[in-house]
């Protein structure tokens, strides 16, 4: 298991009970834009270059509508992002402009005790 993952575990020896240390898995905000990258990549096929345009054609955007976009939420919620427990919401992705403002709305979905600080 990674470092940065731990559960729990309740060990029980006749009335004494202990209680293992809890770590949730965690994730800084650089990860999640790489993620993001990689999200993006493999839904459009598109090389993902730094603050690219969701929407504009190619060769300086994804060529993604807002449909497109919303459809995003479940691979970003039980894929790419799960071990996060990000939940997003469909309409707060489709108002991003671009691949920086895509990942910032996955980071706000993303608990507090799952980001790095």
């Amino acid at each position: 298991m990674p470092k940065s993952q731990k559960t729990t575990k309740r060990l029980t020896s006749g009335a004494r009970t202990k209680s293992a240390k809890v770590v949730t898995a965690q994730i800084s905000q650089i990860e999640v834009e790489d993620r993001t990258a990689d999200l993006l990549e493999d839904t459009t096929g598109f090389e993902i270059r730094d603050n690219e345009d969701l929407r504009a054609r190619q060769p300086s955007g994804l060529e993604m509508n807002d449909n497109v976009i919303r459809g995003l939420k479940d691979p970003i919620e039980k894929k790419y992002f799960a071990d996060y427990c990000a939940v997003v919401d469909e309409n707060d992705l489709a108002r991003s402009s671009n691949v920086k403002c895509l990942s910032d709305v996955i980071w706000a979905g993303i608990p507090a005790e799952n980001k790095k600080k």
